[in-house]
């Protein structure tokens, strides 16, 4: 499958900005809209954005997000991955302290992942997934943006929203590289306290993944790769 910056969910590009109307984020509004009365708690993998911010600002809601958390899940990848099991929970907890006092607490409603699935290593994506897990509140959202093309950019890009859904996305970089995630279920299976919510797939094979949090169970062994699921840094 080719790789074209061009067609993304039929959307307008300006130079390094694409802009589109996202399914994902209309769901996501639209469910947290239906009589919900309680404080919304949004863990963000990206830095704190004020468009972000803005967007949910209809909600009472408390707000996760750290400068530094995007750059400590990358530099995981830098070292090797045979470390132990805890180690990227422990960074993602140090990198995000306000999250950190919560922990032991179901605190949290919303996880904007954004596209940092695409460039962490299965065993990391395993381990923070089952420490953020007790802290989801039943029917709680990871909203995830997932190439599944042959290629895509060689880091994350940026993200901001408006209103109605339309999301802004900036590639920080034009050179691409292997895409990691194979198949749809490559992702869902390393999270098996969540099942979809809705998936929403793009004219080039990139999808928008809203997973919802059904119950506490077990983690996958991160030592056991399922046939065909993933490539490259998910090893």
């Amino acid at each position: 499958m080719s790789f074209n910056l061009l067609n993304f969910n039929t959307p307008h590009r300006v130079g390094d900005r694409i802009r589109f109307s996202s399914v994902g984020i209309k769901v996501i509004t639209e469910y947290f809209s239906r009589e919900f009365d309680d404080t919304l708690g949004i863990l963000d993998f990206a830095p704190a954005d004020p468009s972000v911010i803005n967007y949910f600002s209809d909600f009472n809601y408390t707000y996760f997000a750290s400068s530094n958390l995007r750059s400590t899940l990358l530099a995981l990848n830098e070292r090797q991955t045979q470390e132990s099991g805890n180690r990227a929970a422990d960074q993602f907890l140090n990198a995000l302290p306000s999250l950190k006092n919560h922990k032991g607490s179901q605190h949290l409603n919303l996880i904007l992942v954004w596209d940092m699935f695409n460039y962490l290593d299965r065993k990391h994506i395993i381990d923070i997934m089952a420490m953020l897990s007790p802290m989801c509140k039943k029917g709680a959202l990871v909203y995830s943006f997932v190439w599944l093309t042959e290629k895509m950019p060689s880091m994350p890009g940026e993200f901001t929203l408006e209103f109605p859904d339309l999301i802004e996305y900036q590639f920080k970089t034009f050179d691409t590289t292997q895409t990691l995630i194979t198949t749809t279920q490559s992702i869902v299976s390393l999270m098996p306290c969540f099942r979809p919510h809705r998936m929403l797939a793009t004219e080039n094979g990139i999808l928008e993944i809203a997973l919802e949090f059904y119950e506490l169970v077990d983690p996958p062994d991160p030592n056991i790769v399922p046939a065909n699921h993933l490539t490259g840094v998910f090893r």
